[in-house]
């Protein structure tokens, strides 16, 4: 019995231990799986942290725990690089049980930490979670059996989330920070109650850029009630706070097959303290909110009810009605009070014209200044505006009704505006008639407490009796402003807007570092004086009609210490001094001298046609002569620390050129630093025209060679940008530019083992994709490279073309390199490849003769011939003297046919053949063979006609008659060239086989 509970307890320790290491064992066969269904179905980069995946029997026994840390998703184009979500943590805690029982699931809770949310919509209506690929398979699937299982949760939450939303089609923004969510409901039942409790720190909604909640704070409590199989929804306890704007609904919403809502929705405010509304007022629910003191009530009801369908609304309704409000700031004298309210919206029928709001009053008095508005609005399509708006506000009585402690405001501001008639486009508009005036205005800041804003004056109209653009006039009479004892004065005019009639002049001092303290500019900052004197007039025809000299137009502005900063240029830009002289026809510059960034410049010109420029968007002509002493290009490229982790990169789509823009610089540069590059006089001529940058005849200096240079950025076509690029470099040292060109070390890394110097001159063309990418099959190019008195540093690469070889040569250079002289080198760029034509170059007792190519990807295709002398030949000599049979025959060099291929880092040499200045080997034996025939068979010939001599001698001296001295003869000469010819033709049947 013993040995059993042994036996149990080691069995019940085995499985524990199993359950707990088996994710750790099996974590890279589902990382495998998981990626691979990503890849499968997901147009997407999905990341995850491998290291905070978890799959636990443990945390939450007896219940399964999934955790999955720092999951996110970054979209492809359209919207590429964009992160769609981002999630700090997510777990899911599954019912062990029901899961392997497979019949009703139980999720025992969901949790998201920290999820970031980005949904985006582009103008063509492209949604960026739209991320499924579709799927490849085209047959009609068949019908599937439905699924009997059911699946409850128990509990789900968001902890600290952010929801972005960004519509372009409709167009509509939200945003929501630090979202906490919770809730719960079975799932698995036909009805249920969904209750869910949501705090919201701050959300904000804008339509049309028409903001209806601004950084708003949101509290929701709900209970609905859901029938799932009439997809029928009710309010049961609900409320809804925003900032302290508490209201709740009541009724149901169905959603029909057809896609379409119906609706019967009703809602009113929970509590009726005008306090609640008023922390709906922007700049009011700040953290003194709660000590405002307040009285007055409010009463706030609505419905909803009919069909929501596309453009079919359901008919709707608003009351909104504050009585006897007031408020009043803590420690400050003045109240607002006697606030009335009293707004009506209808809609009896949900089309959207016959909308009727109705501001029947608002009125409020601020300390003893009343202010008064009514409105009344018949259509939203075409709106019937009948509306007037009266306030006379006292500005010191402000800053004792609203804690404003770092602002001292001063004057009188009157208004009086009404609006009578039809709005429905620019053409057909309302009768206006708006006065607004401003007496002895007076602003102070804490930052300038001793140099006020004063003296300011002002009176404006806008006046439209018939409600046409004709008619229309607006007017600034005498603005005037007084700050530090310099005063500025401006006058304006502009009326007939169909054919825009002006006149305008300003003159006075603007110090801008002063009116920035004054009025705060975002993410901006402004320094140093203007000096301003200009008069204008003129009518939109005439410009049109470039009838320029009927366009009166005078004065000046002289810039003196100005500077600008902004979030974009945090570099600067400051002008010590420059003057701006206008005309009709032209704004001449001189005199202008600054700083961009660190970098001093100089600059004068001219530019023409800025009236059409700045009214019509028509072409704007410049010429600009520009110099600078030092200019330091790397101020405004962007630093990068090597050991921060890189961010995702985000391509940026190239800059279009705009062609509205006629520019010509004259530039000279005496010194130009970029990364690592110091450039040295540099002069050329730089032209913005018809959407193309031009670069033209760049001259410079730089590491001690000269460069000549022109190139292009064309964006006519915004979508297909091109560039051209040509160079002509002379006498630079060959170390120095692989050390300054990443471009040297992609199309040729040997070169990073060559010494000596090196001239140039190349031409390449491209089109550019995302991050100013060429693309490669549309790159194209040629030139032609000079090397002087070259020297290869190391004699790696012909150690590794003579071991190939079988040369065995002692000046392969080893470590103290080769002699390579002077090269002549011509190439062409195609689809992403150099290629180069056949060269040759000495390297020490080889002459070697290149041709081939090599690519951006760094592959190699390259034939080379490597020549030696034969006295150095080694191992590739005696197999050609051994194929000979250790005849030499006049040989004097041996070359060598190799094959390069891999890459440049693991280049391969193959060996495709011997040859020699007396032709191929095996031609070479093949004669040789040949030639010994002959001479055997002229041998055995000489031996027969010996023989056949001696036996006719020998029949003469038996028969000396004639008729035997002839026989004799003729024996003689058949038998010679008969047994001569059988020798021959039994030696060649017999010769030995040629080895090759």
């Amino acid at each position: 019995m013993k040995k059993f509970f042994i036996i149990l307890a080691s069995t019940i320790v085995l499985i524990v231990v199993a359950l707990a290491v088996a994710p750790f064992l099996f974590k890279d066969k589902i990382k495998a799986k998981v990626d691979e269904a990503i890849a499968q179905n997901v147009n997407a980069k999905v990341y995850y942290d491998l290291d905070k995946f978890s799959l636990s029997f443990f945390k939450n026994f007896p219940n399964i725990s999934l955790t999955l840390g720092d999951f996110g998703v970054i979209n492809n184009a359209p919207f590429e690089g964009d992160t769609l979500t981002n999630i700090k943590e997510f777990v899911v805690v599954v019912d062990l049980m029901s899961a392997i029982k497979g019949q009703n699931l139980v999720i025992r809770k969901i949790s998201l930490v920290e999820p970031y949310i980005f949904i985006q919509k582009n103008v063509d209506g492209v949604a960026n979670y739209d991320i499924a690929k579709p799927s490849s398979d085209t047959a009609k699937a068949a019908p599937s059996e439905k699924s009997t299982m059911k699946t409850s949760i128990n509990k789900w939450e968001i902890i600290r989330g952010k929801v972005i939303y960004d519509d372009k089609t409709t167009p509509t923004f939200a945003q929501i920070l630090d979202l906490n969510h919770s809730g719960s409901g079975d799932f698995s039942a036909d009805v249920l109650d969904l209750a869910t409790q949501t705090n919201i720190s701050s959300i904000t909604v804008r339509y049309d850029s028409v903001s209806y909640l601004n950084d708003k704070k949101m509290d929701i409590k709900l209970v609905l009630n859901m029938d799932n199989a009439n997809a029928k929804y009710t309010f049961k306890e609900n409320s809804i706070k925003i900032n302290d704007f508490a209201f709740a609904f009541d009724g149901w919403l169905q959603m029909k097959k057809d896609s379409s809502i119906d609706l019967d929705l009703t809602y009113k405010v929970q509590e009726t303290d005008f306090k609640n509304i008023l922390s709906l007022v922007p700049g009011m629910y700040t953290a003194s909110f709660k000590d405002v003191e307040s009285s007055g009530s409010l009463a706030f009801d609505g419905f909803a009810k009919g069909t929501y369908f596309k453009d079919k609304l359901p008919a709707f309704g608003l009351n909104l009605l504050v009585k006897d409000g007031k408020f009043q700031y803590p420690k400050l004298p003045t109240p607002v009070k006697n606030v009335q309210l009293d707004l009506n919206v209808a809609n009896k029928d949900g089309v959207i014209d016959n909308t009727f709001i109705n501001l029947k009053n608002l009125h409020f008095e601020m300390g003893s200044n009343p202010i008064d508005a009514k409105m009344i609005v018949k259509g939203l399509k075409s709106m019937d505006l009948d509306g007037q708006v009266k306030a006379k506000l006292n500005l010191a009585e402000v800053t004792q009704i609203f804690p404003l402690d770092s602002l001292t405001l001063k004057g009188i501001f009157d208004l009086d505006a009404k609006v009578k008639g039809i709005y429905k486009s620019a053409n057909q508009l309302p009768a206006l008639d708006v006065k607004m005036a401003m007496k002895d205005g007076y602003v102070k800041t804490l930052k300038m407490p001793n140099t006020p804003l004063e003296q300011i004056n002002f009176s404006s109209t806008v006046k439209n009796a018939t409600g046409t653009m004709k008619d229309m006039v607006a007017t600034l009479d005498n603005y005037t402003m007084l700050l530090d004892g310099e005063k500025f004065v401006a006058n304006a005019k502009v009326e007939n807007f169909e054919d825009y009639t002006y006149s305008a002049n300003v003159k006075g001092n603007l110090d801008m570092d002063k009116i920035t303290k004054i009025y705060p500019l975002q993410d901006m900052t402004l320094g140093g004086k203007i000096l301003t004197d200009i008069t204008t007039s003129g009518k939109m025809s005439l410009i049109k009609a470039g009838k320029y000299d009927q366009l009166p137009t005078s004065g000046s502005m002289d810039f003196n210490k100005f500077s600008f900063v902004s979030k974009s240029m945090p570099q600067g830009i400051k002008l010590t001094s420059a003057h701006m002289a206008f005309d009709p026809q032209k704004i001449t510059v001189s005199n202008m001298q600054g700083f961009l960034g660190k970098s001093d410049f100089a600059a004068s010109g001219i530019f023409t046609n800025y009236m059409a420029y700045v009214f019509q968007s028509k072409t704007l002509v410049g010429k600009l002569d520009f110099s600078t002493q030092n200019f330091d290009v790397n101020e405004w490229v962007p630093a990068s620390d090597p050991n921060a982790p890189k961010p995702e990169e985000k391509l940026e789509d190239p800059t279009p050129i705009p062609q509205n823009i006629d520019f010509t610089m004259n530039s000279s540069l005496k010194k130009v630093l970029y990364t690592n590059m110091t450039m040295t006089d540099m002069k050329g001529i730089i032209t913005l025209k018809d959407g193309i940058f031009k670069l033209s005849n760049g001259n410079f200096d730089m590491i001690g060679g000269h460069f000549v240079t022109n190139c292009s950025y064309n964006t006519q076509n915004p979508k297909n940008p091109k560039f051209d690029y040509d160079l002509d470099m002379k006498n630079v040292d060959i170390q120095a530019a692989v050390k300054t060109f990443e471009s040297i070390k992609k199309f040729a890394p040997i070169a990073e083992k060559i010494e000596g110097r090196l001239s140039t001159n190349f031409a390449i063309k491209s089109d550019l994709t995302k991050g100013y990418a060429p693309v490669y099959n549309t790159l194209f190019g040629n030139g032609l490279a000079l090397t002087f008195d070259a020297k290869m540093k190391d004699g790696g690469f012909l150690n590794k073309i003579n071991s190939a070889a079988k040369f065995s040569s002692p000046n392969s250079g080893g470590d103290k390199g080769v002699n390579i002289g002077n090269t002549r080198v011509q190439f062409d760029i195609a689809n992403g490849r150099i290629k180069f034509k056949p060269f040759d170059m000495k390297m020490g007792d080889n002459i070697i003769n290149i041709g081939g190519s090599s690519g951006l990807d760094k592959t190699l295709d390259f034939d080379v011939i490597s020549q030696m002398p034969a006295a150095a030949a080694g191992a590739a000599l005696g197999d050609v003297m051994t194929k000979l049979g250790g005849q030499n025959m006049g040989i004097s060099k041996v070359l060598a046919n190799i094959k390069v291929t891999g890459s440049h880092d693991n280049p391969k040499f193959s060996l495709l053949g011997i040859t020699t200045d007396k032709g191929k080997p095996e031609d070479m034996v093949k004669n040789a063979l040949v030639d010994k025939a002959k001479q055997e068979g002229e041998k055995l010939k000489q031996q027969a006609i010996q023989k056949a001599q001696e036996e006719a001698t020998r029949l003469l001296q038996q028969q000396a008659s004639e008729k035997a001295k002839q026989e004799a003869e003729k024996l003689l000469q058949q038998q010679g060239a008969q047994k001569a010819k059988e020798e021959a033709e039994k030696l060649l049947k017999n010769k030995v086989k040629l080895p090759f």
